[in-house]
């Protein structure tokens, strides 16, 4: 008997294997060590779709390549809504650019026709790419330079999916979740000097922590004394 592509994949995996679940079950399902693992809640962080409202403010974070992709991600920043069930400076990712060897005028193009008629506060982008930065500029799309900081950014992307105040809607950031549930610490992160490093493409979650960290995070009102 011929065994098929499913059944291949099923041996080749193992049926119980996290990859085998999460990309041929359909299953939404972290790699043990994942980085966000203990954070991330799709029953949480995963909203259906609606029309962002023309008043909120949306930004964008960029990461650069060529060779490896080129990622925007576009945020609204929310006002609180019944209706919507929105909070006021929720951070709703509703749109995703990735893609691989294009030219900076073309992902200039695309960032630009994809954002026509919406509210772009600010964009930022990777500082490290002066040149790149300066070139969208010059292509008409005014970035500025993002906060880097791994640690606190990692530290604050968490922060805001275990409150909510971070979110995606629904299919319009696949890259984005694909790389978030792949991404996990290196195996030898309790090393000495080695608790920062991880495995897996980073692309998307370089440019998810550039966005978080251009916002300050929301505090809970002040409780005044009776």
């Amino acid at each position: 008997k011929q065994v098929g592509w499913f059944e291949q994949l099923a041996i080749f995996y193992g049926e119980d294997h996290p990859a085998f679940r999460e990309q041929y079950l359909g299953e939404w399902t972290f790699y043990h060590g994942t980085v966000y693992g203990h954070d991330f809640d799709p029953d949480r962080n995963v909203i259906e779709p609606f029309d962002i409202p023309p008043e909120w403010r949306r930004m964008r974070g960029i990461d650069f390549g060529y060779r490896d992709p080129f990622v925007c991600l576009w945020a609204a920043l929310a006002e609180d809504s019944a209706r919507l069930r929105t909070r006021r400076n929720e951070m709703i990712l509703y749109r995703e650019h990735y893609q691989s060897g294009r030219s900076m005028a073309e992902h200039a193009a695309i960032m630009k026709r994809r954002s026509e008629g919406e509210q772009i506060v600010y964009t930022v982008a990777d500082s490290s790419e002066q040149q790149s930065i300066a070139d969208l500029r010059r292509l008409g799309v005014p970035a500025m330079d993002a906060n880097r900081d791994r640690r606190a950014g990692r530290m604050l992307v968490g922060d805001l999916f275990r409150s909510g105040y971070l979110k995606f809607m629904r299919g319009t950031c696949p890259n984005t979740l694909r790389e978030l549930s792949f991404y996990r610490w290196d195996r030898d992160k309790d090393k000495e000097g080695a608790k920062e490093l991880t495995i897996g493409d980073d692309h998307a979650m370089d440019a998810l922590r550039y966005a978080v960290m251009s916002r300050p995070q929301p505090r809970p009102p002040e409780r005044r004394a009776v």
